[in-house]
């Protein structure tokens, strides 16, 4: 990259490369300062009201529009009966950076925006903490500096947890932050930023092809938009007419992988999804799913838990999930699309509402009763690849921009502890 030099540090047996300094927080350049949040700024904690004061008067910076806000000002936020030196002190000025105090998850608390625009007689909720510094940092610099990996780990540190985890003005107030002159700080926002533009592009594309797909999706799954060719009258069937339910327990105690249905990505390894272990010790009781069948979570179908298992040649499920094949004149890509559509998973929920089965959840002898539009073999095959397709372009852009993320994520580590200085010059 032109507008930067890169020095590597390798700090062994207390060695320190020439230019640097052994902080605190760790080896920074020499010109570069370490101050704590309390020192070049002050912290507030956000309004606190009844309940009856909410949902009129003036505006309200809520928890969820810190993951908005850095990028949209003029969003309609919720109202707050706020007097005027209420506003007065909890005022959002322009460089003011917000702090997130409590998350369930670790990776939610201490989390940022910066107000890059005054937002008028707004005040923030008392979820909040406000941080207003004396121009020690660069506007857009501060969009970025309180993600280094650095800072969030010593912030999390200090972090509390009850029922969530928690962070108050006192420990931000302690938290160290590396500082590089103000030339420096604008020189590598404008460099972060450069990625800055390309996700958001990129992230643009991902919500235009995933409307897109959506309603393709919908129009020829439902015959409403026919593929050149194909012009033959749908066949209404119910899923009993085309498959049955399969229930082969893991008798021999096999050793195969566990899978889980997810709400989104269909069948997916249990451990690998969740990060540990959910399911029981015992697996002679699950049941087998070969490959090429479908199963769904048998109380949980009203969120969409349902997949397709195409990956393995067997694996194993909880015994609570309902599993089951297609015939051979069905085409299972096209039909899990349709039972995966937002129309099917209505449907599952209107009869898990009316079931009478005391047992709960939706189990095959209701479920097999539901309704399919089915066109020729042929025609459903066409449809899945015009679909495949159309998710391929999706996954395409979402690969790129996990990558421009990654990249990011490696550039600020190396920006924002100074192991690459900028050229200002």
């Amino acid at each position: 990259m032109s507008n930067t030099t890169t020095t590597p540090i390798m700090v062994q047996q207390s060695i320190i490369p020439n230019g640097y300094k052994k902080t605190a927080i760790g080896v920074i350049p020499m010109h570069w300062e370490v101050k704590r949040l309390g020192q070049i700024g002050e912290l507030k904690n956000g309004i606190n009201k009844d309940k009856d004061q909410f949902g009129f008067g003036f505006p309200l910076i809520n928890l969820n529009d810190v993951f908005e806000i850095n990028t949209d000002h003029d969003k309609d936020f919720s109202l707050v009966n706020s007097n005027e030196k209420e506003r007065e002190n909890y005022s959002l000025d322009k460089g003011d950076v917000l702090f997130v105090r409590s998350s369930v998850k670790a990776t939610g608390v201490g989390l940022t925006c910066v107000i890059l625009n005054d937002i008028k007689d707004a005040v923030y909720s008392g979820f909040i903490i406000r941080f207003r510094d004396n121009h020690y940092l660069d506007l857009k610099y501060k969009v970025h500096c309180f993600y280094d990996q650095g800072f969030r780990n010593r912030l999390l540190a200090k972090s509390t947890i009850s029922a969530n985890i928690n962070i108050n003005q006192v420990a931000l107030n302690s938290l160290q932050l590396p500082i590089p002159p103000l030339p420096e700080q604008q020189k590598i926002a404008e460099i972060l930023s450069t990625w800055d533009e390309a996700i958001t592009i990129t992230k643009k594309c991902v919500k235009k092809i995933t409307k897109r797909n959506k309603g393709l999706a919908q129009q020829l799954l439902t015959s409403k938009k026919r593929l050149n060719g194909f012009n033959e009258k749908w066949e209404v069937k119910k899923i009993k007419d085309f498959s049955k339910e399969i229930s082969s327990k893991n008798k021999e105690d096999e050793d195969l992988v566990v899978l889980s249905c997810t709400k989104y990505n269909g069948l997916v390894p249990s451990l690998e999804y969740f990060g540990r272990k959910i399911y029981s010790d015992n697996l002679k009781t699950y049941k087998i799913v070969e490959k090429n069948v479908f199963a769904y979570a048998t109380n949980h179908i009203e969120e969409g838990s349902i997949g397709y298992q195409s990956k393995y040649e067997k694996a194993l499920i909880s015994p609570m999930y309902t599993v089951f094949k297609t015939e051979e004149k069905i085409n299972d890509e096209f039909l899990f699309k349709v039972l995966k559509s937002n129309t099917y998973i209505q449907e599952y929920q209107k009869r898990m509402e009316g079931s009478i089965d005391r047992r709960g959840g939706l189990r095959w002898q209701e479920f097999s009763k539901i309704k399919v539009s089915v066109p020729s073999y042929e025609e459903q095959t066409a449809i899945a690849l015009a679909l495949e397709t159309a998710d391929q372009e999706l996954k395409s852009y979402q690969t790129k921009l996990e990558a421009l993320q990654l990249q990011k994520k490696g550039l600020m580590q190396q920006l924002l502890t100074g192991k690459i200085i900028v050229n200002v010059n």
